[in-house]
């Protein structure tokens, strides 16, 4: 296995010995990964990328002496911090767009519902669960779409 290392002189491939991906809906995916590899320094803030599965940026790494390890979120993580709002008149899809431009996140495809929240109140709740709330209390209205929010390599989707 290997994985890609992002950083400011370039991109390297890096071979690793010990890989952990975990994802899922209600939070940041996290890679772990140790590498044999000397030349490599991986630095809090660097891209790391595990093909398509995961992208995801450096937030802890240490140096064994025999190894090197870095822990990687990917950028789910940023929508975890807690925030009170408001919002009036927006679907979900809005919500979502709103918030990753905020964050400067990248964004991928964000499915149109064509339902408006009249009023929606998001007290002391982090951005995902005020995203996954929006998507959620469209149903109260007729729908016949699904909606899902997920990191999908290099970007958020819903």
């Amino acid at each position: 296995m290997e994985v890609t290392l992002v950083q400011q002189n370039g991109a390297v491939t890096v071979p690793v010995s010990f890989l952990r991906l975990q994802t899922g809906l209600s939070a940041a995916g996290i890679l772990e990964w140790e590498s044999p590899c000397r030349e490599v320094s991986p630095q809090n803030g660097d891209m790391v990328r595990l093909g398509d599965a995961f992208q995801g940026y450096v937030f802890r790494s240490e140096d064994t002496g025999r190894s090197k390890r870095a822990v990687c979120y990917d950028q789910v993580k940023y929508l975890l911090y807690r925030d009170t709002r408001e919002f009036t008149g927006k679907t979900a899809a809005e919500i979502l767009r709103e918030i990753i431009r905020e964050r400067e996140l990248a964004a991928g495809e964000i499915a149109e519902t064509g339902v408006a929240l009249p009023s929606y109140l998001c007290e002391n709740r982090t951005l995902l669960a005020m995203v996954q709330g929006g998507a959620h209390d469209m149903y109260a209205f007729p729908l016949t779409v699904i909606s899902t929010l997920y990191n999908k390599g290099l970007d958020v989707r819903l």
